[in-house]
């Protein structure tokens, strides 16, 4: 089950990716938030800390509280 639960997770992760990284350009159109290549980059950059931040974080919490505790919160969150 556990391993079911890494591979839809992953799958999501990755359709999460494919998903920002495709609306860059959309983003820079008039149609939407009239973002310049700088503020682009600048989202982008705030994904990849948050990314980054959160595996820190919860990359602690697991050594903590143990690995499936912060399983199932992540699958909650």
């Amino acid at each position: 089950m556990i391993t079911v639960a890494f591979g839809v997770t992953r799958i999501l992760d990755s359709l999460e990716v494919m998903i920002v990284g495709a609306m860059g350009g959309v983003l820079q159109s008039g149609q939407m938030l009239h973002l310049s290549s700088g503020g682009v980059g600048l989202l982008a950059s705030c994904y990849v800390a948050g990314t980054v931040s959160g595996a820190l974080v919860f990359g602690w919490l697991t050594n903590r509280f143990g690995r499936q505790k912060m399983f199932h919160a992540t699958l909650g969150l």
